[in-house]
């Protein structure tokens, strides 16, 4: 892949990204999803799956968001101490 075809590839994917969070507006939140692109014959490149769906995309509403941050924190709080334990054990 070539530099300016990644470009494009970057810029096709932030073009759907920003597009899917317009639901922000009504409290969604885009979360992750996934993209599938192709080249076609003359090097032309094409979305070949669909984006935005259940299926390929989740959103959350803000609430489930905040709570997944929560989450996130105690799990790497508690990643840090089980980290520091190990190494004091082996110390």
């Amino acid at each position: 892949m070539s530099k300016i075809e990644l470009e494009e590839l970057k810029k096709s994917t932030l073009s759907i990204d920003k597009r899917l969070c317009s639901g922000d507006e009504k409290g969604l939140i885009h979360v992750d999803g996934k993209k599938e692109f192709a080249f076609d014959e003359e090097r032309k490149l094409m979305v070949i799956d669909t984006f935005g769906t259940a299926d390929e995309d989740r959103f959350w509403t803000r609430r489930n968001f905040r709570r997944a941050d929560t989450l996130r924190e105690a799990k790497n709080l508690l990643d840090s101490i089980t980290d520091r334990l190990v190494t004091m054990k082996s110390s």
